[in-house]
């Protein structure tokens, strides 16, 4: 640091007597009265950039692994709920009272809801009730009749009584064959947050992922974690594009793989539409709304773009229009504007299938094996082109001639071949067990 020299204010000021003078003269006389050696000023600042990179630390740490979506208000709530027995779920105690899911890895936060990382699952935590508790006390009766009421306006009506004891069996969280206030009211949360609804309604189906516990209304399914399904040239960065042409298509598994996929893809279309009474809409059927499990299982990784028939029309069907455009609730689910009547029609124009063929032609066709190529763009072509108008028939015979094509290239794999090689342990490789463990034991 520079020392000014001393010097006497008249000496400044007879240069001129102003006020900025005198000021000047002040600060000299500041400055040099802290006076600093060399070796004091490298000590400062050692001390100056050693805080500077423990507060970075701390702010890494804090982004990592701390919770960045500030979600301990909301757990404490969800906890002082659990322990006033309003709430139940075989998820509290772990995390109320055991606190063996601590919570911190936040994945994502959106207006409605917190997600968390844990192991191999994702956790959900809703930052506002989607309905009021339910009154106390409340009969068996009563609730039932509620949940009857609540299925048959959501997915009309209702020919399948499998759907309704699944719905009702899932609140007997201790296995006691009985339901009690905090079990009612705690699958009345549930119903009302629209993912956990699909989750449940497809929890025997291969194409959703599996809950794997609840609190209240926090909930916790299978984490996918190949997602989204793959990229597109679009997605990738321009400059890695010019050099490798075929850079989205690198990180892809085995043709075989794939084709496994894509017929778990053409399956789901016909669940959406055939499992129960009522039909079901992807409204947004996309490669980055897919995911692949650990065995090449296809996955739905965006539940809330998920919508029943009855749900729609409640949606759309009594908005007025006068343009297609103003009744579209994405992709797949835009519908056509009725011109008589001024409203939209609950039905969208393209079948669910006609999109998914949409991703098996980026995601299959370019190298499918010779022998089958032809028929095989022949028939994805026919299948993007399927319309609402086209004949129900027509929907499904396309999709199970393609699935044909698909399964007669994989169906000699062996038994195992889509599950993941288990690595050998160093003591099985080495040593027999037997011995292993009389080492260990030493």
């Amino acid at each position: 640091m520079k020392i000014y020299p001393k010097m006497p204010c008249s000496t400044v000021s007879s240069w001129k007597q102003s006020k900025v003078n005198r000021q000047l003269c002040r600060f000299l006389k500041k400055i040099n009265k802290c006076k600093v050696n060399r070796d004091d000023l490298f000590v400062y600042l050692f001390m100056l950039i050693t805080i500077v990179v423990i507060v970075f630390i701390i702010i890494l740490v804090w982004r990592l692994g701390g919770d960045r979506c500030n979600g301990q208000r909301i757990k404490q709530a969800l906890c002082k709920e659990y322990n006033n027995g309003v709430i139940t779920g075989d998820l509290c105690y772990s995390i109320c009272i055991e606190k063996s899911i601590p919570l911190h890895y936040c994945v994502s936060e959106t207006h409605s809801d917190i997600t968390y990382r844990h192991e191999e699952s994702l956790i959900k935590i809703q930052k506002y009730p989607a309905v009021e508790t339910l009154p106390y006390p409340i009969s068996l009766e009563t609730f039932q009749d509620k949940v009857f009421q609540f299925l048959q306006y959501n997915l009309g009506e209702i020919d399948s009584p499998q759907l309704f004891d699944r719905v009702l069996g899932f609140t007997d969280f201790n296995a006691n064959g009985e339901m009690n206030y905090a079990e009612s009211n705690t699958l009345w949360q549930l119903l009302h947050t629209r993912e956990f609804f699909i989750l449940l309604i497809f929890q025997d189906e291969a194409s959703f992922p599996k809950i794997n516990g609840t609190c209240g209304s926090a909930y916790a399914y299978d984490y996918i974690p190949s997602s989204p399904l793959y990229q597109k040239k679009s997605d990738v960065n321009p400059v890695m594009q010019y050099f490798f042409p075929n850079y989205n298509q690198w990180m892809l598994p085995s043709w075989e793989k794939r084709a496994q996929i894509a017929i778990g893809l053409l399956e789901l279309s016909s669940i959406l539409t055939e499992s129960f009474s009522t039909k079901f809409y992807m409204c947004d059927i996309k490669h980055t709304n897919f995911g692949v499990s650990t065995d090449f299982e296809a996955k739905v990784v965006n539940l809330e773009s998920v919508m029943s028939e009855q749900q729609l029309l409640h949606s759309g069907g009594k908005k007025r229009c006068y343009f297609d455009s103003e009744c579209s609730y994405g992709i797949g689910c835009s519908m056509s504007c009725d011109v008589n009547s001024r409203t939209c029609s609950n039905v969208p124009r393209r079948p669910a299938v006609s999109f998914i063929c949409d991703i098996l032609r980026d995601y299959v066709l370019f190298d499918s094996p010779e022998d089958c190529k032809f028929l095989f763009e022949s028939l994805i072509s026919q299948c993007q082109s399927l319309t609402s108008l086209n004949h129900t028939i027509s929907h499904n015979v396309i999709p199970n001639k393609i699935k044909d094509i698909l399964w007669n290239q994989v169906k000699n794999k062996p038994v195992d071949w889509l599950k993941p090689r288990k690595k050998r342990s160093v003591v099985q490789k080495n040593v027999p067990l037997k011995k292993a463990k009389k080492k260990l034991r030493v």
